[in-house]
């Protein structure tokens, strides 16, 4: 599968949306990356909070790392490899759970 996203927020917080036409395999594209960030040690969702905290050399680990989840696991986005693949339950869209 191509992963096809598009940046929504501002250059210092992007907020990635990702456009497979399948609004559930987006959520799944969401949780797995998540969960795979989490595996390799960052607090990772679709929107990426950077501070003036992050040295660049924090800044290019952490795209290095997400880079290669991405590599690696990419070509295989279906809805079966995220039924094999993720742990636990799937992200929601946006406020759902306070309504």
């Amino acid at each position: 599968m191509k992963l096809s996203y598009k940046n929504n927020g501002l250059i210092s917080a992007p907020i990635l949306s990702f456009n497979s036409g399948d609004q559930l395999l987006d959520l799944k594209i969401k949780t797995f990356l998540t969960q795979e960030m989490l595996r390799r040690g960052y607090i990772f969702s679709n929107v990426i909070y950077l501070s003036l905290k992050h040295n660049k050399k924090n800044i290019d680990r952490f795209f290095d790392n997400f880079y290669q989840v991405l590599k690696k696991n990419s070509p295989n986005f279906s809805h079966n490899f995220f039924k094999k693949n993720i742990k636990g339950p799937i992200a929601h869209s946006g406020f759902k759970r306070l309504t």
